[in-house]
C-alpha cells in the first residue's frame, strides 16, 4: 500500500482486539483499539479513519444503531460487523443499513484482512467514479461554450434557464452545429445528472425496428423475437 491505513477496532472481546490489531499492524495498518462505543464514538468524531471493524453487539447498543449514528458525521467510512454464529441474519440486515460487509467469528486473520482490503478498494472505485463523473461535469460545462454569435449567446442562456425546469426539450440545427454537446451539458448541469445520458441515432435504427428498440418487446411479437427485450 502507498500509505498505512487507519482502521479503528470496537469489540469487547479484548482477546480478538490484541491478536486481530497486532496481525494488522503487521499487515502495514495503524490500528487503534477501543472495548466500548462511547469511547470509540469520542475518537470517531475527531480523527479521520479508513475503516472501521465494530462488534454486532456491544453493551447496551447494537451495530444497526452504532451504523446510524456512524452516519450521523462521517458518510462514507466503510464499516465491518464483527459477529458470532447466532447473529448473521441481524450482521445481514447491517449490511442492509449500510455496513460494507461482516465477518463471523471465529474466523482466520486472512479472511479478516481479504474483508478490510475488499472494502478499501470499493471505497477507491466510488472515489473513481466521482472523480470521473466531476471530470465529465466539467468538461461538458456552460463556461466551456464559446461563441461571439449574439444569437448563440442568447441560445445557451435560454438553455441555462431551461436547466432547472422538468420539461421536453428539443434542440435542432444542421449537422455539425453541436446540437449533442449542448444537450450533454444541459444534462450535466441539471438535477439529472447522476443519471444516464444515452445518445440515440434515430437515423441510423431502421424505421421498423425504431420502436423495438426504444421500448422493448416481448418474445414472439414479431418474427425474428425469441426472447424478451428491456428498451
Amino acid at each position: 500500500m502507498s500509505s498505512m491505513k487507519k482502521i479503528v477496532l470496537i469489540d469487547d472481546d479484548v482477546v480478538f482486539l490484541d491478536l486481530t490489531s497486532r496481525y494488522l499492524r503487521k499487515n502495514d495498518f495503524e490500528t487503534v483499539a477501543f472495548e466500548s462505543w462511547e469511547k470509540a464514538k469520542e475518537y470517531l468524531i475527531h480523527a479521520p479513519t479508513d475503516i472501521i471493524l465494530v462488534d454486532l453487539y456491544l453493551p447496551s447498543i447494537n451495530g444497526i444503531q452504532i451504523i446510524h449514528q456512524i452516519r450521523e458525521f462521517n458518510t462514507e467510512v466503510p464499516i465491518l460487523m464483527i459477529t458470532a454464529h447466532s447473529s448473521i441474519q441481524t450482521a445481514i440486515d447491517a449490511v442492509k443499513a449500510g455496513a460494507a460487509d461482516y465477518i463471523q467469528k471465529p474466523c482466520e486473520n486472512s479472511e479478516i484482512l481479504f474483508k478490510i482490503q475488499k472494502a478499501m478498494e470499493g471505497v477507491q472505485k466510488e472515489q473513481e467514479i466521482k472523480s470521473l463523473k466531476q471530470t465529465l461535469k466539467d468538461q461538458y460545462s456552460f463556461q466551456n461554450l464559446v461563441t461571439r454569435d449574439d444569437e448563440m449567446k442568447k441560445v445557451f442562456s435560454l438553455c441555462q434557464t431551461a436547466v432547472d425546469l422538468d420539461v421536453i426539450l428539443m434542440i435542432s440545427g444542421e449537422t455539425g452545429t453541436g446540437k449533442e454537446v449542448l444537450a450533454k451539458t444541459i444534462h450535466m448541469a441539471g438535477a439529472r445528472a447522476q443519471f444516464p445520458f444515452v445518445v440515440f441515432n434515430c437515423a441510423a435504427i431502421n424505421e421498423n425496428l425504431i420502436e423495438s428498440e426504444l421500448f422493448g418487446h416481448r418474445k414472439g411479437a414479431f418474427t425474428g423475437a425469441t426472447a424478451d427485450r428491456a428498451g
